[in-house]
C-alpha cells in the first residue's frame, strides 16, 4: 500500500465518520424529546465509534438517546459519556 492510498482511505474514512454524525444530527433533529436539546449533546466519531458527550436532565433520556442513535446506518458501537444532571444544577 503506498501512501497515496493511505491518504486516500483516511480521507475516505474522515468523511464517512462526518457523515455518520450528520446523520445522527439529523435523526435527532427530528425527535420530540430531543429536537430542543440539541445544543446539550455533542458527538464525534473516534476509532469506529460515535462518541455523545454533553449533558440531560434524566438518566432516561441518556439511554433513550444511545438507543435512538443506535438506529443511525454505520454505528456499531456507541461511547455514551452523557452527564445526567438536574435542569440548574452545576
Amino acid at each position: 500500500m503506498n501512501a497515496m492510498t493511505t491518504i486516500a482511505d483516511r480521507t475516505k474514512a474522515r468523511q464517512q465518520d462526518d457523515d455518520i454524525v450528520a446523520a445522527a444530527r439529523q435523526h435527532l433533529a427530528h425527535s420530540d424529546l430531543f429536537r430542543g436539546r440539541l445544543k446539550l449533546i455533542q458527538l464525534n466519531r473516534a476509532d469506529g465509534r460515535l462518541v455523545i458527550h454533553g449533558r440531560l436532565p434524566s438518566f432516561y433520556l441518556k439511554q433513550v438517546l444511545q438507543t435512538t442513535l443506535s438506529e443511525i446506518d454505520g454505528v456499531t458501537e456507541i461511547d455514551n459519556q452523557v452527564e445526567v444532571m438536574w435542569p440548574n444544577s452545576e
